[in-house]
């Protein structure tokens, strides 16, 4: 029993120098405060909370007998480590993304219907143009109700990309954004992404993944809201 508890303090501690050394926090301020106000922690608040609550009673209450007046659970000593690993770093967008050979694409010759029929199959939203390996265009279903708003369809059957392409851009998309990340990007680094356009009215659509995030480069991978909302629930 002593040892898990043991090890929680130690974790504690270690999360307190940790967070004043890097985000220089002087030594009165309050290591949990901080971290309550800090939008990339806000989905943990309630366990932060917790987890310093236990500390105190731990830290401040004395023992019963030899033993710890209670147990952190081993899910708390987990919670720790994963705290601080993100604070030090955290999970790469690399790790988290769909890499760039299980990505559904297509290119500007490629038949719109099947590939909207695999899109439903899939439950993916956009579907990336891929050509010589750099994304040029994003496909989505504003892409086609903007087409069929202004053009006279052609037969479905015969529709291809190429048709779709001045409503396929990167600018331009009605509150959606598609933005470019480099390979060392942080996955917290692009949940805050999603935040920051969302604060502004818009949506990310898709973030994609190359080595110094620019666009045209080569696609190294692909992350929708669904990857990082997976991460974060870990």
């Amino acid at each position: 029993m002593n040892d898990l508890t043991e090890t929680y303090l130690d974790l504690y501690r270690q999360l307190e120098t940790i967070v004043r050394g890097t985000y220089s926090l002087d030594d009165r301020a309050s290591v949990v405060t901080f971290l309550r106000r800090q939008p990339r922690y806000e989905r943990w608040r309630d366990r932060i909370e917790y987890c310093a609550d236990v500390r105190n009673l731990l830290s401040h209450r004395p023992k019963v007998g030899s033993e710890f007046a209670v147990q952190p659970s081993q899910e708390m000593v987990d919670f720790l480590q994963r705290l601080i690993f993100d604070i030090q770093g955290g999970t790469s967008a690399m790790d988290a993304c769909v890499r760039k050979e299980d990505m559904l694409t297509c290119t500007w010759d490629s038949d719109v219907r099947p590939a909207i029929e695999e899109m439903n199959r899939r439950g993916f939203s956009y579907l990336p143009v891929v050509e010589d390996g750099r994304v040029t265009a994003v496909f989505g279903a504003d892409s086609l109700c903007a087409y069929l708003a202004e053009c006279d369809i052609v037969s479905f059957d015969e529709l291809r990309f190429s048709d779709l392409r001045e409503w396929m851009g990167f600018d331009g998309r009605d509150r959606i954004v598609f933005l470019f990340r480099p390979r060392n990007a942080s996955l917290d680094s692009i949940a805050q992404d999603f935040e920051d356009q969302f604060h502004i009215g818009k949506r990310v659509g898709v973030v994609f993944l190359t080595n110094l995030g620019r666009q045209g480069e080569r696609v190294l991978g692909m992350l929708t809201a669904w990857d990082v909302l997976g991460h974060d629930d870990e």
